[in-house]
């Protein structure tokens, strides 16, 4: 029914038809208003379809469960709040959606959706009201859609451990932890998040505690059980993610849930602590840490702590302290001249004495014409006046940006590979 209607294009091929001359033009007009009345029917023709659909799979009577449930709005919500508070806790939610098969990420948004007022509780006319919009109905169609997703439906420990993100990282973490004595023996003591449905899907199957859904969010913590969680670990690749999510989980989470991110080779770490983080692991930190412990400098947890510290705060001043080093070379960083003396074979002295010859040419010591060096090279040179022919072949290949003009980092590529290359024939 969905491709029963005729397409725009029909008309372009009719009118070309008349064009030339393969259709009279009544018959061009008969098939044009043809094509607009089908166009004009598809959206009934739709939503028959739709129907016809339902109805072959059992599902044509959700309207009619709609109105069921609004008019045993009041029974159902006696019946999930079972301490009769008159309002309905997350728990209770969880405890007869549960039954029902609804993922964790499912009676996460039906509580969301229904508590309005955002205090942490569904009274009773926001339950009525939700149920009049069909919340209900919509979550069940979404956990439907979603079933492949599905968790092992296992409540988990209020104090458990919390992992965002089954990416490599957080997978290998999850595999540790499993393995590890401290977290074997007690069900549902640790739990990963992840929004990526193929990573979830591959952990279920796998039979790791991995949930659907944005860890983020305190109230899927709530609905899978984890209110006191005893710590959490972000493992997101994306630096914006990672600060976004340290920044909500402090404000959701008490105020004694260490909260560690890891931060690989970013030097973000000062953000992190800034947004709540209450240790920030980095890729180069831990790296000295391990030779620390190798070569005996910290034994204790509290002087590997100290270790970290003092590695944290050299590396994120690193680049104040730089600024109080004297400059090696004028218009480059210390850092860019170690890497130019790495990439040419040569020492730092070298390239800094190279620099001094350079200057007597250079304006101002940014650039000098290649016609200054080209006549200086053929005159004379390191090793002897060389071979004139290549001494300007080498000049002219290295003036990348071909304006005339060598630029300090230009000139001493082309004044060692050309010796290099001399020296070699």
């Amino acid at each position: 029914m969905s491709l029963a209607g005729a397409g725009e294009f029909a008309l372009v091929l009719f009118k070309l038809g008349q064009d030339l001359n393969l259709l009279p033009i009544d018959v061009a007009r008969l098939l044009d208003a043809s094509v607009i009345l089908s166009m004009s029917l598809t959206p009934l023709l739709g939503d028959l379809g739709d129907f016809a659909g339902r109805l072959m799979d059992g599902t044509a009577s959700d309207k009619k469960k709609q109105v069921i449930l609004l008019d045993e709005a009041t029974v159902l919500f006696d019946k999930i709040d079972t301490d009769q508070s008159a309002s309905i806790t997350i728990d209770e939610l969880r405890v007869a959606l549960l039954k029902l098969k609804f993922s964790f990420s499912c009676i996460a948004d039906i509580f969301e959706r229904f508590d309005t007022s955002k205090d942490g509780l569904i009274s009773r006319d926001e339950w009525n009201a939700g149920v009049q919009e069909g919340y209900i109905l919509q979550a069940w169609n979404a956990n439907a859609a979603n079933e492949a997703l599905s968790d092992s439906q296992a409540i988990y420990a209020e104090d458990a451990l919390v992992i965002l993100g089954y990416g490599q990282l957080g997978k290998s973490i999850l595999k540790v932890l499993l393995a590890s004595p401290g977290f074997t023996g007690t069900q549902g003591n640790v739990i990963c998040f992840d929004l990526d449905p193929s990573r979830v899907t591959s952990g279920v199957l796998f039979g790791d505690p991995v949930v659907y859904g944005d860890g983020v969010k305190f109230d899927l913590l709530k609905a899978a059980g984890v209110t006191k969680p005893r710590g959490v670990i972000v493992t997101f690749a994306s630096d914006s993610r990672k600060i976004d999510a340290t920044v909500q989980l402090r404000a959701a989470l008490p105020s004694s849930t260490p909260i560690y991110v890891y931060e690989g080779k970013s030097r973000i770490g000062q953000t992190l602590i800034k947004a709540g983080a209450t240790e920030v692991v980095s890729e180069t930190i831990e790296t000295v840490l391990c030779f620390g412990t190798l070569v005996g400098a910290s034994q204790t947890a509290q002087e590997t702590a100290a270790v970290r510290r003092l590695a944290f705060r050299k590396l994120e001043m690193g680049d104040s302290d730089k600024s109080e080093d004297p400059q090696l070379v004028p218009g480059l960083d210390n850092d860019s001249v170690t890497d130019l003396a790495d990439e040419l074979g040569v020492s730092v002295r070298e390239i800094m004495e190279l620099w001094e010859v350079f200057n007597l040419f250079a304006r101002d010591g940014d650039c000098v014409p290649i016609s200054e060096l080209k006549d200086r090279r053929k005159r004379s040179g390191t090793n002897g006046p060389g071979n004139k022919s290549f001494l300007l072949t080498c000049l002219d290949a290295f003036d990348e940006d071909g304006n005339g003009e060598v630029t300090f980092l230009e000139y001493a590529r082309s004044f060692w590979r050309e010796s290099g290359a001399r020296d070699s024939s």
